[in-house]
């Protein structure tokens, strides 16, 4: 039976805890060593209820006891989100199926379309993922550099290379669109507003810089630096195998983060121009993953599953 989380589960997310089973989603923050599930509970209770709120979280009971707990939060719009937490007892593996179903709920409620769902390759709920209809559609690879980026990392100069401006945005949908395959831009969006909204909303990450490199009028690659605390994060795209491009870009974002002592890209699996830049640059692979989408369909009211929010 699915229900909505309350403060009364404190001592059930405790006893996971305990367990240290850890979630089966892969976040941004779980691959930094960020907030675990007593933290994203924690926000739930302290930052009170709220009306279209940025997460929602749900619990699975069986025989009257909690059993599964998730937490879905909202990207950077309504219309996509996350699964930022999924975690069952030990012994209660059947009701996977059940809890992933139950997370597209507050979902749908708020009018969201799609919700998404990263797991680690070999992941035990591969199979329960897809039962509830969460459908595979773009391979990840985790790239990271556990030495302190130096002052003088990357040189910037190359032609069309610049800082993005707020009127680059069109153009880097533009560049969206050349780059992403059609299974991910029907997972992410396929019009400017669905891409914008399907965006990681970064909370506690601060931009130190973001560049874009243009051709003949039509930017062609880009790239970002954002910070917490001593790791930086990198963001790489880059359109065809352009490889001297993806190098510059690369560059520029080590630029932007020098002085971190640790850091870490998603790249996607076919970026293939953009992994070999990172790797060049000492970063090294640590990781794979796959990214799933539902999509929903959005629901009016039913405030019986209406789950606890902040």
């Amino acid at each position: 039976m699915l229900r909505s989380a309350s403060i009364l589960d404190l001592p059930f997310i405790a006893s996971l805890q305990g367990q240290a089973l850890g979630s089966a989603a892969v976040t941004l923050e779980s691959l930094t060593g960020g907030h675990g599930i007593g933290n994203s509970f924690g926000l739930l209770v302290t930052q009170g209820l709220m009306k279209r709120s940025r997460r929602h979280a749900v619990v699975v009971t069986s025989q009257g006891r909690a059993v599964g707990f998730g937490i879905v939060r909202r990207r950077m719009g309504l219309s996509c989100w996350e699964v930022e937490w999924a975690e069952v007892a030990k012994g209660a593996e059947a009701v996977w199926p059940e809890l992933l179903e139950g997370l597209s709920g507050p979902v749908s409620i708020q009018g969201g379309q799609r919700l998404l769902l990263r797991l680690a390759d070999g992941s035990p709920i591969d199979r329960a993922a897809q039962q509830a209809e969460f459908r595979p559609y773009c391979r990840e690879e985790h790239y990271a550099l556990t030495v302190r980026i130096q002052d003088e990392a990357g040189a910037t100069e190359f032609p069309g290379l610049r800082p993005a401006a707020a009127d680059d945005e069109l153009g880097l949908y533009q560049l969206y669109r050349a780059s992403a395959p059609p299974q991910v831009r029907d997972a992410e969006g396929v019009t400017i507003d669905q891409w914008k909204e399907s965006r990681p909303a970064l909370a506690g990450w601060h931009m130190q810089g973001e560049f874009i490199c243009e051709r003949e009028g039509r930017i062609i690659g880009w790239s970002a630096a954002t910070r917490r605390g001593d790791t930086a994060l990198l963001g790489i795209v880059v359109a065809g195998a352009n490889g001297d491009v993806a190098r510059a870009l690369t560059a520029a974002a080590m630029r932007e983060a020098q002085g971190a002592s640790s850091a870490l890209c998603l790249m996607p699996g076919h970026q293939h121009s953009a992994a070999a830049a990172l790797q060049a640059n000492g970063f090294a692979k640590r990781g794979d993953y796959t990214l799933y989408v539902k999509h929903v369909t959005a629901r009016v009211g039913q405030p019986e599953i209406a789950m606890a929010r902040a």
